[in-house]
């Protein structure tokens, strides 16, 4: 594989390095999709995954919709390059998708935790009410019994 030293395959590389750095690294994830386009916005860039295999790719643009880098990823069996590349493909893909389900899954236990809080303030109210009620009977079983003296 002579190509390893090939400055395109050390350049796409490093395209497909920074892409999954980013995906690892950005506070803002956001997972969907366009048709047959699986989307995944991040803080400084959408990466844009086409799933169909005649169009598999990479495509990274900018917030604005300015395309970056467009890397055709299709399997070839004849082509070492492009069987790197659908391996890269899924590779990346896999990455955002588990990010994407780590997301839900965090997203999950801050509405459970929430839940849980929500409902123990409820139940504080509550108790605090039943609490507040039993006072004011106290002092007007109090006042009644001051009446009769």
């Amino acid at each position: 594989m002579y190509w390893i030293f090939n400055k395109q395959y050390r350049t796409e590389q490093e395209i497909i390095n920074t892409v999954i750095k980013n995906i690892k690294k950005s506070k803002l994830f956001l997972e969907y999709y366009e048709g047959n386009v699986e989307v995944y916005e991040l803080d400084n860039m959408k990466i844009r995954f086409p799933l169909l295999s005649q169009d598999r790719g990479i495509i990274v643009t900018d917030k604005e919709g300015n395309e970056i880098v467009s890397m055709d990823c299709t399997y070839s069996n004849m082509d070492e390059v492009q069987k790197v590349r659908s391996n890269w493909f899924s590779s990346v893909l896999e990455i955002a998708r588990n990010r994407g389900h780590q997301e839900k899954e965090k997203q999950e236990k801050a509405k459970k935790l929430q839940e849980a809080k929500n409902a123990m303030e409820a139940s504080m109210k509550v108790k605090e009410q039943k609490r507040a009620q039993e006072n004011t009977m106290a002092a007007a079983l109090q006042r009644m019994k001051n009446l009769s003296k």
